[in-house]
C-alpha cells in the first residue's frame, strides 16, 4: 500500500533486523553447546542497566517474573535472551553477541536461500 514502493515483496526484498525470530536459534546454540540447563532461568524484572547508560527492556517493559525456557519462547523475553548472551561473555571469555552472529553464519541465517525468489536480499 505504499505508493512509493508498491508491490514490495518484503519477505524476500527488505533486509530487516530479525527480532524475536532468532530466539529459538539463540536457546538451542545456549542448550547445545552446555552453557545452561533446560532448567535455566532468569528473573525479568522489566528492564536492566547493561552498562556505559544502556538499558534493555522488555517489549512492553513490564516484569514478567521468573522466565524458564517455555515463559521464554511464548512471551518473547528480551531479557532472558539478553542473559544468555552474558553467560557466553562468562562462560567463553568471548563476545556472546560474536558468538551467535558465527553461529547464525554457520547455518545459513544470514545467507540467501538459493531458491529462485526473484529480489531476494
Amino acid at each position: 500500500s505504499n505508493p512509493s514502493r508498491p508491490l514490495i515483496n518484503k519477505v524476500v526484498s527488505v533486509r530487516v533486523a530479525p527480532g524475536s525470530t532468532i530466539k529459538p536459534l539463540v536457546a538451542l546454540f545456549a542448550l547445545n553447546d552446555r552453557v545452561v540447563e533446560l532448567d535455566y532461568s532468569y528473573v525479568s524484572n522489566g528492564c536492566e542497566q547493561l552498562g556505559d547508560g544502556i538499558t534493555f527492556c522488555e517489549a512492553d517493559r513490564q516484569s514478567l517474573g521468573v522466565v524458564d525456557f517455555d515463559k521464554s519462547i511464548y512471551r518473547s523475553s528480551n531479557l532472558f535472551y539478553c542473559s544468555l548472551g552474558k553467560l557466553y561473555d562468562q562462560v567463553n571469555d568471548s563476545s556472546g553477541i560474536q558468538y551467535f552472529l558465527a553461529n547464525f553464519d554457520k547455518i545459513g541465517g544470514v545467507q540467501k536461500t538459493s531458491v529462485d525468489l526473484p529480489e531476494e536480499v
